[in-house]
């Protein structure tokens, strides 16, 4: 879920975004960080605590109500950057190994949330443990509802025309995209 321009959002399904802003974000040692607002405009706003695993900074010591909250009131003045929420599950992680690009927007992002369960038991694993799992279909079922009632700008990169149907039927204010699906090993399509 990438929250940008004045009071626009656009979601994808999945993480991958060459306009993900990339912003600082520290490890204290320990593992659990607070950090201010990474582009620096809104001092007062705290973000969640973070444990850093895998090279990555995951959400941690929050809830699904607590993120919507959090991207429902985003200041939507002066915003020159993106901001940008990941939802890495495993399979994710490992194909981070393959695809760097992916890997950076996820190390980068604003919010990193653990989507799934296998993330949250090596967290223990490791001593580094995250409180719950962080689905971003959770988070969807939470912000969608929020910005249709709000009639805020979205757009929606959707993974067939029934979804996309779907969703511009709940909130006509949205532009759903459906775009072309194809197998990456075939270069003739990535070409195109």
């Amino acid at each position: 879920i990438h929250p940008f321009g004045h009071r626009c959002v656009l979601i994808t399904a999945a993480p991958r975004s060459p306009l993900a802003s990339m912003s600082d974000s520290t490890h204290d040692g320990i593992g659990v960080t607070g950090r201010i607002d990474p582009t620096g405009r809104y001092p007062d706003r705290i973000t969640p605590p973070t444990r850093h695993l895998f090279g990555c900074d995951f959400v941690t010591g929050v809830d699904i109500d607590e993120l919507v909250e959090l991207l429902i009131d985003l200041p939507d003045d002066d915003r020159r950057s993106w901001s940008c929420t990941v939802t890495p599950n495993v399979d994710h992680l490992v194909r981070y190994d393959a695809h760097p690009d992916e890997y950076e927007v996820a190390r980068h992002a604003t919010l990193l949330l653990p989507d799934g369960m296998p993330i949250v038991w090596a967290s223990r694993w490791l001593d580094e443990p995250l409180e719950r799992r962080l689905a971003g279909s959770d988070l969807f079922a939470g912000l969608w509802p929020r910005l249709a009632a709000a009639d805020t700008p979205t757009v929606v990169v959707a993974s067939n025309d029934e979804v996309a149907g779907r969703l511009a039927a709940e909130h006509p204010g949205a532009r759903c995209i459906v775009p072309p699906m194809f197998d990456v090993s075939d270069e003739v399509a990535v070409e195109q």
